[in-house]
């Protein structure tokens, strides 16, 4: 359990109140014993369909990472460089995102997260992209186009210079408030991060290990297309 104090407070204060109001228990000498399933590297399915109470279809392509470092550095750079390559391939001011728009393929439900944990023996982490679309295959097909077309070209320094910018910003903007303070910094706390050190790894993310990144996450035999359909589909 983690107690995160932000504001205006009274340190001396608040520590008696919380000291005062905490139960000691004696703890167990035996330690704990937490037992994880030995996760394969291979996915399971390439495509998972579901028929649920949807008006639209709903859709989701994730690229399972198997490559989850017990660094907690090394996972911070990993989601730095995924929060730049979702900023230069799916986000709102992306040429995919356009593309895809134009065509009445997805509406403004469209975007794309890295997520991981990293605690105890029971790592994993992947890539998502969702939305909403009549036709999600084709979706799937230009997304998986548009990224080896990427991977093949590269990423222009420009764009990787404004993305990572944008990345940036984002950060700052965090402390404006406390309460979005507070949030992130439990969550990265559970995930063996300090986040106070994000600027300090941020410098180091480049342009050459974000397209390695690109080239290591975004795998044809790693990827998976799950698809909610009405039930009259």
């Amino acid at each position: 359990m983690v107690l995160f104090v932000i504001g205006g407070v009274d340190v001396d204060k608040t520590l008696e109140c919380i000291n005062a109001n905490i139960v000691q228990k004696p703890s167990s000498s035996e330690p704990i014993k937490r037992v994880y399933p030995v996760e394969d590297k291979k996915i399971n399915q390439k495509y998972i369909q579901q028929n649920l109470s949807v008006s639209i279809p709903l859709f989701m392509i994730g690229f399972k990472d198997t490559e989850v470092s017990e660094n907690p550095q090394e996972l911070l750079k990993k989601s730095i460089e995924c929060e730049i390559i979702s900023k230069i391939l799916f986000g709102k001011s992306a040429e995919l995102y356009r593309i895809l728009y134009d065509n009445g393929l997805i509406n403004d439900n469209f975007g794309a997260e890295y997520s991981f944990s990293a605690l105890y023996e029971n790592s994993f982490a992947h890539y998502i992209i969702e939305g909403e679309s009549s036709n999600p295959q084709k979706v799937f097909d230009e997304v998986i186009s548009y990224i080896k077309t990427m991977q093949n070209n590269g990423i222009p320094v420009e764009i990787f210079e404004r993305a990572k910018k944008v990345v940036w910003s984002e950060y700052i903007t965090l402390f404006n408030n406390i309460e979005n303070v507070s949030h992130a910094f439990i969550d990265f706390l559970f995930k063996g991060i300090n986040l106070f050190e994000y600027s300090e790894v941020y410098n180091t993310v480049t342009i050459d290990s974000t397209t390695n990144r690109l080239h290591k996450l975004f795998k044809d035999d790693n990827v998976v297309l799950s698809v909610v359909k009405p039930n009259d589909q």
